[in-house]
């Protein structure tokens, strides 16, 4: 450029990037975008996954999914018959069982991530300065808050069946976002054959949450009456749609079906308490052996501080946004979506407060979702007013993103070497028992992994593992004296202690004691009382002979 050229443009501002067209303004993001964004989370959480189970139900789920078995209630059956291929697939070529089940869950929770970030992404309002690739990193922010928080990865890394579950549920936000505003949008005069298929594939997903969590009923109600609203608004509710809903929604719930079988044909992991009834069958499938937690909340000392520094400061935020997004919603379509949000989640959050669990902070993950996911509309507004404070903001963005992974990364690298360490530490002592066969009593549900032990390591197999908490049941205690010829509840007095009482109770420890007591007088077979948590055990000494 010569000097006459250069004083021409000096002082010349570039011009300005052309604004999007409407049809680039509204383009959704790519579905393969958000795929590459569950791959990603898929990596963490695989990096994250021990090749050992870890406290909680994860040991009774790697044995149920190795087995093909039956879980607690409610059952879980599409999570165990799917779930058992894809752990045999990754057992086969050396991956233990363990790891298999993890990753099934690791697997569950890049899925969730996947559709969590479709749909926040599909929250940021369309723009003409906001791209796909705007809108691409504004379902980042959820994505990025959520996928290493510690709450979250304690269910995406180990065996549980919540990682599903919160797929499930943003899955499902997802598509009820995209009908709403289809139905809504000026060209959304439908024919009925249209109608009918959208109405059973609404009713395939809502069958599919149930048939996975019976607490799919808290989000599927609240979504499921906005649409019943923007259908009778807009004057395209038909009656011959419910016949194609309920049709659609029986379909996966027909998997209920396997608990049936499986309580006539016992696999050999079950839940002790199923028994050969239709009865039996459909309050293992509704979870009333549950009922008894509802209307408290207790969560332990250990739960508290998880919902304090994980949980609450994701929650609350999350609904005061989506009470936000509802009160400030324009026009039919935006109200029916914002209001149905805010509703699930509030739903969700109420669930959570009343069901007195000792670890209840799994059961409001989907209500932290959709909250995070109500940071999509003002992320979108920031980014369509100003290119200069859109930068400013993601720059802000990515510094916190960055600060509260790191937290959630050493987390889960802590979980993953104390559980390996642990698991030394349980093989050890199981190894260390002198008996071969006979009874050996552990009071916790990680009793499975001794389970584990025997049926996927082949170890000790004639020694009886059980919980005596468990048979303190009366239908367990019967099943133990038809197997071994006595009641080991004979001669004692009712439990001291209420079901749910945490282990560790002075009432409960006395007792369980005098219960392996009772079974200890009643066998010439030795009787071991395992207690992990002063790293020993016992073998009950048998009561002298006169000679």
């Amino acid at each position: 450029m010569n000097a006459r050229a250069a004083k021409r443009t000096k002082g010349v501002r570039a011009p300005a990037a052309p604004a999007l067209s409407a049809a680039e303004a509204r383009a959704p993001v790519p579905p393969l975008w958000s795929a590459g964004v569950g791959l990603a989370a898929l990596a963490i959480y695989l990096a994250l996954a021990p090749p050992v189970s870890a406290d909680r139900d994860t040991a009774e789920f790697t044995l149920v999914l190795a087995t093909l078995g039956v879980a607690h209630p409610t059952g879980y059956p599409l999570y165990t018959m799917l779930g058992h291929g894809f752990v045999s697939l990754l057992h086969a070529p050396g991956a233990t069982w363990a790891f298999g089940a993890n990753a099934w869950s690791a697997l569950g929770g890049a899925v969730a991530m996947a559709f969590l970030h479709a749909f926040a992404a599909r929250l940021a309002p369309p723009a003409a300065r906001s791209s796909r690739r705007a809108r691409f990193v504004i379902g980042l922010l959820p994505v990025a808050l959520l996928g290493l928080n510690a709450s979250w990865t304690s269910e995406t890394c180990f065996a549980e069946v919540y990682s599903w579950h919160l797929a499930w549920v943003c899955g499902a936000a997802l598509y009820f976002a995209w009908l709403v505003r289809a139905l809504h949008a000026r060209d959304g005069e439908w024919p009925a054959r249209r109608l009918h298929a959208h109405a059973a594939g609404w009713g395939f997903l809502c069958g599919l949450g149930g048939a996975h969590h019976v607490t799919a009923i808290l989000v599927a109600a609240p979504l499921s009456l906005g649409l019943l609203v923007a259908l009778a608004a807009l004057r395209k509710l038909r009656w011959t749609l419910l016949p194609a809903l309920l049709a659609a929604t029986l379909v996966p719930l027909a998997s209920y079906g396997y608990l049936y079988w499986r309580a006539f044909h016992p696999a050999p992991v079950q839940w002790p308490l199923l028994t050969p009834s239709l009865a039996s069958v459909l309050q293992h499938a509704t979870g009333g052996q549950y009922r008894r937690f509802f209307g408290h909340f207790a969560p332990s000392v250990e739960q508290q501080v998880e919902l304090a520094r994980w949980v609450y400061p994701v929650l609350f935020p999350g609904l005061l946004l989506l009470l936000v997004a509802a009160l400030l919603a324009r026009g039919r379509g935006g109200r029916t979506l914002a209001g149905s949000l805010f509703a699930a989640a509030t739903i969700v959050t109420l669930y959570g407060f009343s069901y007195g669990v000792a670890d209840p902070a799994s059961y409001f993950l989907p209500a932290m979702a959709l909250g995070l996911a109500a940071l999509a509309p003002p992320g979108g507004a920031l980014a369509a007013a100003s290119r200069g404070a859109a930068r400013a903001a993601g720059a802000a963005f990515a510094v916190l993103a960055l600060a509260l992974a790191w937290p959630g990364i050493g987390k889960g690298l802590e979980r993953r070497s104390g559980f390996i360490t642990y698991d030394r530490l349980l093989h050890s002592m199981w190894m260390a028992v002198p008996a071969d066969s006979g009874f050996l009593l552990w009071a916790d549900d990680m009793y499975y992994r001794l389970y584990e032990y025997q049926l996927l390591r082949h170890e000790k197999p004639r020694l009886y593992v059980d919980n005596p908490l468990s048979l303190m049941n009366a239908e367990a205690s019967a099943r133990f004296a038809r197997r071994f010829g006595f009641d080991p509840m004979a001669g004692l007095p009712p439990p001291p202690f209420s079901v749910g009482t945490f282990p560790g109770d002075t009432a409960m420890t006395h007792y369980i004691d005098e219960f392996g007591q009772s079974i200890n007088r009643r066998t010439a077979l030795p009787v071991v009382m395992f207690e992990p948590q002063r790293a020993r055990f016992r073998v009950l000494p048998k009561a002298s002979t006169s000679p």
